[in-house]
Parts: C-alpha cells; sequence; structure tokens
C-alpha cells in the first residue's frame, strides 16, 4: 500500500469508530506531513529516530508535541492491529511532560462592554459560552431542533468526541436566540452567503469580535468564566463536569483550583497559635574584631 493508501484505510476506520471529522482532518494532515519527510518510503518502515527528528522539525511545544505523537501513535496501534506491520516506532519515544494550566476566565466587565457593541448573532455566541459553557464547534453545530424551549433545555450534538448533552437554557441566552430570530428548522447560525459555520471559520470570526470590542480573553476562556462561576454557586464538580460535556473527572478538577475565595476565607479564620505582638527589635551593626 502507498501512504496515501495507508491514510485512506486509516481514515475509514476512524470514521467506523465514530470519531470527529475534525479529529480525522488533524491526524491525516499530521499523517501526510510525515509521508512528505519520509519520501518514496512507506510510513510503516520509519524508525523511532526518524519520527524523533521528523517532530523535533515542527518546532512545537510540549503541548502539541504530546499531542502529535498520541496522533501517530493511533495510526501505528491500527497499522499493527490490521497486520501491516509489527511493531510501533513511537512506541519508546518519551512524551513530554504537559503542566495543566489553570483556568483563565474571561473579564466580567470586558464581557459587558462586548455586549453592548454586540450584533445579534455575537451577542448569542457570547451568551452562549459565559452562561451555558459552549464550546465554538457546539456554536457551530446548534440547530433549531436542538432549543428545547418548551423544556427550558439546549441539547448539545456537537460536543467534543461525539458526546452529546443536555444543558438548562439561561433565560437571556433564549431572549437572544428568539431576537435573532431563530429560524423554523436548520442551522441557527449561518454564514453571510449561507450555509453553516465550519468550527475554526466561527472561533476566528468569535474572537476576532472580542479582540475589536476590548476583551482580553479568547472565545473559549468565556467557558472558562462559566465553569468556574457554576462550581463556585453550587460546589458540586460532578454537576460541573456534566455540564461542560467533559469525559474524565480530572479534567473539571482544574476548575475547583481556581476558586480560592473559600480557601483564602478559611487561612484568614486560622488562629489556633498564640500570636502576640512582637517586640520590638533594636537593630545595631556587628562589627568584626580586629
Amino acid at each position: 500500500m502507498t501512504n496515501e493508501e495507508l491514510i485512506g484505510a486509516h481514515q475509514v476506520d476512524q470514521e467506523r469508530r465514530g470519531l470527529r471529522p475534525l479529529s480525522i482532518d488533524a491526524r491525516n494532515c499530521q499523517l501526510r506531513a510525515l509521508a512528505r519527510m519520509a519520501g518514496p518510503r512507506s510510513l510503516l518502515d520509519l524508525t523511532r529516530q526518524e519520527i524523533e527528528v521528523f517532530l523535533d522539525g515542527r518546532n512545537v511545544g510540549p503541548k502539541t508535541r504530546y499531542a502529535w505523537l498520541s496522533h501517530l501513535h493511533s495510526f501505528y496501534v491500527w497499522a499493527i492491529r490490521e497486520d501491516l506491520t509489527t511493531h510501533d516506532p513511537t512506541l519508546k519515544i518519551v512524551r513530554p511532560k504537559v503542566r495543566r494550566g489553570l483556568p483563565r476566565p474571561a473579564n466580567v466587565d470586558e464581557l459587558r462592554q462586548a455586549l453592548g457593541v454586540a450584533r445579534p448573532h455575537e451577542r448569542c455566541w457570547i451568551l452562549l459560552a459565559a452562561y451555558m459553557g459552549l464550546r465554538c464547534q457546539e456554536i457551530a453545530g446548534m440547530r433549531r431542533e436542538d432549543v428545547l424551549d418548551g423544556e427550558g433545555l439546549l441539547r448539545v450534538v456537537k460536543g467534543k468526541g461525539g458526546y452529546e448533552r443536555l444543558v438548562p437554557l439561561h433565560p437571556a441566552v433564549l431572549l437572544a436566540l428568539d431576537a435573532l430570530p431563530m429560524p423554523r428548522v436548520g442551522w441557527i447560525f449561518t454564514r453571510p452567503r449561507g450555509g453553516p459555520y465550519l468550527p475554526i471559520h466561527l472561533s476566528q470570526n468569535f474572537n476576532d469580535f472580542l479582540r475589536r470590542s476590548g476583551v482580553d480573553a479568547t472565545a473559549h476562556q468565556l467557558r472558562h468564566r462559566f465553569a468556574t462561576s457554576l462550581y463556585a454557586e453550587g460546589r458540586d464538580i460532578r454537576m460541573v463536569q456534566e455540564m461542560l460535556g467533559h469525559a474524565d473527572l480530572s479534567t473539571t478538577a482544574v476548575y475547583t483550583a481556581f476558586d480560592t475565595r473559600a480557601a483564602a476565607a478559611a487561612i484568614g479564620n486560622m488562629e489556633f497559635l498564640d500570636n502576640p505582638e512582637p517586640e520590638p527589635v533594636t537593630l545595631s551593626l556587628y562589627c568584626k574584631p580586629a
């Protein structure tokens, strides 16, 4: 099989497994870049050292390198399962240590400022992200049939990893959607020339609007605002996990670390040690004897 045939067969396997089109496209892009480096040689013949040189040449940070390694590893796991090869050259490549970042919720005053200049669809984007925690890809995938206004719910069907979830409709979100107005059926947000937004295009438009409005945050940081605020309200990490659509609770746990108000109050109330006023200290010069 040629490299292009290998990539195509791997794509079919991913589609059968229900992976998101964006994930499949990303893996195909990375495999084709590796194939270009390999030249006439098969991807199945590459060594660990050659893949490490390839990754070094990408000049990316630890998080992106980790992602590339994971995608390439999945290709070789598939190839072994299909009896196309017997070894995985990525198996012994050391994965970089990726630091877990703290959330960076968008500033509330800046969001109010952005709402004041937002057009109807931009207002919806802000409220969907900040009040309901939607990702850009989920906003792009919204259809009128998913807005269950009679039940006060939004069905999120374009979630990361293919997961579906129900999120309660915030009253402000429903008012903003009605003001668009929403279509009777079909896509809620469409491009000026027609047709739904691709997630990457909606993300670009959303972030461009935020910058123009003076918001020092990305669209995804509005989701951070939702998550940290929701946890502060109820202290229920499982509920936050469900509302965000996280498969792993450890992904959600980072939002509990951000809310330090309760910890600050508890630390400030500690008085279990005697703490009298310190005696005044008289400083004197120390002279070394001759």
